[in-house]
């Protein structure tokens, strides 16, 4: 009796262990930031600098301009200055600044490379021509300052060293294309807290890839990690930390979430944000 009692009183505590109230992510209302300057339109990448200072990859499909733009505002939405990137197309996407060299790098769609951006006067360079007419879209940055470059067009993540130059195919797959609209596969992409796997947004196809990566950093085979989520695209905006088991709850019919130790508990896109709570247990979707 006394053993029976222990095991139901063992029992009652785990299933209490389970059960921890989730601290939901409530959104708050949005307010403007700032304004984007007459002859710009169409903001895609932002990164901002140590000073708080934001810089705005101007992705201009209307014909405004006919190079590429970034606009930058201070802390507090004012704006400050207008890039000129004269030798860039006016489709600029991903943007963001190498922690390890402090350079500010940008992607440049239209004109398949990657530029180099001086942050005050807009005066560039190639950084990385990306091969086959590719789509460079968004960056990443590992510990060393190498740089990874999501290829929307062909199935590609490139990498190139913190200096650039011609960059190598770190990984091909699949997963990483698309035959679904918009006809934009590897989108953004992040590493998580401990390195172990790259995160890849797939937009066409609605998934988020990941790609392990051993001890030395070398790319095992990529895999669905979460489906169904309409369209994930930016790499700035996916937000990686490590955790434990989580269980989900369906958002989606076929949305899943793979348990896994070094995999991200949260992962949000500017389409949606997707949620994994670490304590909580489940699995949201905000539109």
């Amino acid at each position: 009796m006394i053993a029976t009692r222990l095991a139901v009183v063992l029992c009652t505590a785990l299933l209490a262990s389970f059960a921890v109230p989730a601290t939901a992510w409530n959104r708050l209302q949005a307010t403007q930031f700032a304004t984007l300057p007459a002859g710009t339109a169409h903001p895609e990448g932002i990164i901002v600098d140590a000073r708080g200072n934001f810089y705005v990859a101007d992705f201009d499909v209307s014909g405004n301009t006919r190079v590429g733009t970034v606009v930058v505002f201070d802390h507090s939405g004012r704006w400050l200055r207008t890039l000129q990137i004269n030798n860039g197309s006016p489709l600029l996407l991903g943007i963001a600044f190498n922690p390890a060299t402090g350079d500010l790098l940008v992607c440049d769609l239209g004109k398949s490379q990657v530029l180099k951006v001086d942050p005050q006067s807009g005066a560039s360079t190639v950084f990385a021509p990306i091969p086959g007419g590719g789509g460079p879209n968004a960056l990443a940055f590992d510990a060393d300052g190498n740089v990874y470059i999501s290829d929307s067009f062909q199935s590609t993540i490139w990498r190139t060293p913190k200096t650039g130059g011609a960059p190598d195919a770190w990984v091909v797959d699949p997963l990483l294309g698309t035959t679904g609209v918009p006809p934009f596969g590897a989108n953004g992409l992040a590493f998580n807290g401990n390195a172990s796997s790259l995160f890849v947004a797939n937009t066409g196809n609605d998934t988020i890839v990941r790609i392990p990566l051993s001890d030395g950093g070398t790319p095992g085979k990529p895999e669905v990690f979460v489906n169904s989520i309409n369209g994930p695209t930016a790499s700035s905006s996916i937000l990686t930390t490590t955790c434990g088991w989580r269980r989900t709850s369906p958002m989606k019919s076929s949305s899943s979430i793979r348990p896994d130790a070094s995999s991200p508990s949260s992962v949000i896109s500017t389409a949606s944000i997707a949620r994994v709570h670490r304590s909580g247990c489940y699995f949201r979707q905000v539109s």
